[in-house]
């Protein structure tokens, strides 16, 4: 496991441009993800994706 983390941290030093692209997509689904469920009702069942 840490060397994945290590492998993680040697790509984003090797390519910054693409990992910040990554994190700013991962934080757009996050973000996109509890709108989502703010909008439904708990009991409904979220079939999109």
């Amino acid at each position: 496991m840490k060397n994945l983390f290590k492998k993680a941290i040697k790509y984003a030093k090797d390519n910054p441009e693409q990992t910040k692209a990554m994190a700013q997509k991962a934080m757009d689904t996050v973000k996109k993800l509890s709108s989502d469920q703010k909008k439904q009702p708990p009991s409904a069942p979220s079939n999109r994706k």
